[in-house]
């Protein structure tokens, strides 16, 4: 009995407290600035603005901080890239199904952004791609990432998560006492 109940605690707070090396969800954000931008673009951006991207994502497919991470179908990543008035999001992405899109990361600093949509804005059709370190949109807009700004920081574990995993630590402690005591 005694070794089932190790066993049992070795499990729950093996799944439930420690993750793999590496593995943690992964919040992350970056901004760009628009450069030049067609004056009433479907955006309402103008020269100077920034737009933003931001989510998360899974960061075990990283080796050294570097690697792509695939926000496409499947993946359990998200994003959102805000272009003044419009939020688009991974399923904007006209490749969703086939894994993209796709942040690039080179020793966890931003080395590129792969995003292609054509969307239904202010009810006309427009295309917007994102690569490298250069965002624009048809002839409407066109700006840069500001690769500096890149941000991520580890998503934290629940504290929910700890207080379970001490109570069965602390519930295995006293059986443990009490097994020697008899």
């Amino acid at each position: 009995m005694n070794n089932l109940l190790k066993n049992i605690a070795a499990l729950v707070l093996g799944c439930g407290l420690m993750t793999p090396a590496g593995a943690a969800q992964v919040d992350f954000e970056l901004y760009g600035y628009v450069d030049t931008a067609t004056v009433g673009n479907a955006f309402g951006l103008a020269e100077n603005d920034q737009v933003r991207l931001s989510g998360r994502f899974d960061d075990s497919v990283l080796a050294a901080g570097s690697g792509t991470i695939s926000f496409g179908a499947g993946s359990g990543n998200n994003l959102s890239l805000t272009l003044g008035s419009i939020t688009l999001t991974e399923i904007n992405d006209i490749d969703y199904d086939f894994g993209t899109p796709e942040l690039l990361l080179n020793n966890n600093a931003f080395g590129g952004f792969d995003f292609w949509s054509e969307a239904d804005i202010n009810g006309a059709p427009v295309a917007f791609e994102a690569y490298l370190d250069v965002f624009f949109s048809g002839s409407e807009l066109s700006g840069i990432w500001d690769a500096g700004s890149f941000n991520i920081s580890p998503v934290p574990v629940p504290a929910a998560v700890w207080l379970f995993g001490s109570g069965l630590l602390a519930l295995f402690a006293g059986l443990t006492r009490s097994r020697r005591a008899h």
